[in-house]
């Protein structure tokens, strides 16, 4: 196998922040290269080098110490332990491409001690902690667990200390998770889980907890450690009133190790749509102290009420970048109704009575707040979870748990089933939706509705309303057919497919319920969207596709000659899409009637047909 080297492979240096669940929706794409096949990591790749896979770790941390650049394997180096996931998908990838793991390299596995069956996503991780193990061999990381709980934040400011004066980042990045974030639940972001407590880690927590606590008096350096400690650790709610009392408060300090990501220069520099703005950014860092384009961590001295607002950030998921911009949201929270479920923390029994009776809210604050609801992002974008983990939640939900699983999975249409499957929270959701009066359930989806929503609620930490909507018109359809609305409900529909749909499966549901809305008002926007005299634009052929397949379903008798037409027309143009409108055609004529199939058999049996499928089939050949 010829494997180019890696040293200019960038790219998957880069830090991707994704999960382990992502693994499966990307294991298809990493198949085994096979003999002869190479890949490339960019321009300045050295020349190719040829290997077979390793047997055994010391062989793979070998080729990998060839294959890395110096500074590629320092970058490994000084990465934190739990920091290593971010490698899954580029070194990661290669070396379960290139090292036999998905052959099922058996001597190798037996060499890192996991079973033969083990997923290579699973298989490849454990080989990158390894090598980053023997990349650290020389390294003594501080032994802080033995340290007695008094001395605990002076040996952590040591060892701050000594990380600036020796610039030392894997001694920074071997420091405790605290130091740098906060993953405190109390609020309303992700949490991570955390490793269950044995007594003894318990008890040593509770006497670190006491110790933070009487630091904070000291005003010195390990208060500031402290309160980053306590921000981590503390799970009352009066830790939101202790941050809130340092905001704007200037002293104690201390010099911290700032990511560069959570510099705010930095930080705009990366999210600046505006060249000459990153080029104006990038100037100040090359007249700064730092002297150079920032790398890793930059020290920057903190205050007491830096530390607050950045973990007040990190609590609620904000980017607040002052006390006066937390003081004005947090004044939010009391006006906008939906900013006040979505931030509460836990649910009471006021709470709970008050939004049982009111079940057009209940559902608007279950769907609107990404906290509460969980949506099926990448296909339909439709609700299929409810957080009844956070306290109380529960109560609100309706107990469906004696429902079957064909009734949970007929909530949405079938098109939606394979990504939302069988979801009783989302049979939950119907049944608080079938307690909302008709007048009441159609206004809600109305454009004056949105409208409203959008001028005096909406805000970053809320969904769009197009989640709300959405839910409605997908498990309310036969409801709303029933109200005898059709123009409002034709008009909503077209909106939500032309400027706000959730997903394009979501797209093809809206045009096929337009066609069932009303067929001669949608037989004039097909006449527009399926113009011949408009070049085809491949970027809304996924559109074209529903309108395509609502057509030959719902409206047939009506569309034949413009389908036939359309399928000529883009017989033999490549739209950069699969499937491709031609086949999407034929494939929705062949399935859906007696009638469809006989245009299917007609354009197939054209000559015109032929020649163009000889053609692709000699192009691949």
């Amino acid at each position: 196998m010829r494997m180019a080297r890696l040293d200019n492979g960038v790219p998957w240096l880069i830090p991707a922040l994704v999960g382990v669940l992502m693994s499966a929706l990307t294991a298809a794409a990493e198949e085994p290269q096979s003999n002869g096949s190479k890949e490339t990591t960019g321009k300045g790749a050295e020349e190719e080098k040829s290997f077979p896979p390793p047997k055994t770790l010391s062989e793979a941390f070998q080729i990998l110490d060839r294959q890395l650049s110096y500074e590629n394997r320092q970058a490994i180096k000084s990465s934190r332990e739990d920091g290593l996931i971010r490698y899954h998908f580029g070194l990661g990838m290669w070396i379960r491409n290139n090292f036999g793991l998905w052959a099922g390299n058996e001597s190798l596995y037996k060499d890192m001690g996991v079973k033969p069956k083990t997923h290579p996503d699973s298989a490849s991780g454990v080989l990158l902690r390894a090598y980053w193990e023997y990349l650290n061999q020389d390294f003594k990381r501080p032994e802080l667990d033995s340290v007695p709980p008094e001395q605990y934040f002076d040996k952590v400011l040591f060892y701050l200390r000594r990380a600036y004066t020796s610039k030392s980042e894997r001694l920074v990045n071997s420091l405790p998770l605290w130091v740098f974030e906060s993953r405190n639940p109390i609020g309303f972001g992700y949490a991570p889980p955390r490793d269950r407590l044995s007594k003894d880690e318990e008890k040593r927590q509770e006497q670190l907890l006491e110790v933070a606590n009487s630091l904070l008096t000291k005003k010195n350096e390990a208060s500031c450690l402290a309160l980053l400690y306590l921000s981590d650790h503390r799970k009352d709610a009066g830790l939101i009133t202790l941050l809130e009392g340092y905001l704007g408060v200037d002293t104690p300090t201390i010099l911290y190790p700032l990511k560069v990501e959570d510099d705010p220069y930095f930080s705009a520099m990366l999210t600046s749509d505006d060249i000459e703005h990153q080029f104006e950014l990038k100037a100040k860092w090359a007249t700064s102290k730092d002297g150079k384009y920032p790398e890793g961590f930059l020290w920057r001295t903190l205050s007491a009420g830096d530390i607050a607002l950045r973990a007040l950030n990190q609590i609620y998921a904000k980017d607040f970048t002052s006390p006066k911009e937390y003081a004005v949201w947090k004044n939010a929270r009391k006006t906008n109704p939906f900013l006040y479920w979505h931030c509460k923390p836990t649910f009471e029994q006021d709470d709970i009575k008050k939004l049982s009776s009111d079940k057009a809210l209940l559902l608007k604050v279950l769907l609107l707040s990404p906290r509460l609801s969980h949506h099926d992002e990448h296909n339909s974008g439709l609700p299929t979870d409810i957080r009844t983990s956070i306290d109380g939640l529960s109560k609100l939900v309706p107990d469906v748990g004696k429902a079957s699983e064909k009734e949970a999975e007929q909530v949405y249409p079938k098109r939606f089933r394979r990504f939302t499957g069988s979801s009783k929270d989302a049979l939950a959701l119907r049944h608080i939706m079938d307690g909302i009066d008709d007048k009441a359930l159609f206004d809600s989806i109305s454009l004056k509705a949105l409208a409203d929503y959008n001028l005096h609620h909406k805000t970053t930490d809320l969904n769009e309303y197009n989640r709300y909507v959405g839910f409605v018109l997908t498990a309310g359809r036969a409801r709303l057919l029933k109200m005898k609305r059709n123009k409002e409900l034709w008009n909503i529909c077209e909106h939500y497919r032309q400027n706000d749909h959730l997903s394009w499966p979501f797209e093809s549901y809206l045009i096929e319920l337009l066609f069932e809305i009303d067929p001669v008002l949608t037989r004039g926007l097909t006449k527009n969207v399926l113009n011949p005299n408009n070049e085809p634009d491949s970027t809304y052929s996924f559109g074209r596709q529903g309108f395509l397949r609502a057509m030959i379903e719902k409206d047939f008798d009506n569309s034949e000659q413009l389908i036939e037409e359309w399928f000529w027309y883009v017989h033999d143009k490549f739209l950069d899409h699969h499937p491709n409108e031609r086949d999407v055609i034929l494939e929705t004529l062949q399935k859906t009637s007696d009638k469809t199939r006989r245009l299917h058999q007609k354009l197939t049996s054209d000559p015109r047909f032929k020649k163009a499928r000889q053609k692709t089939e000699a192009e691949a050949d």
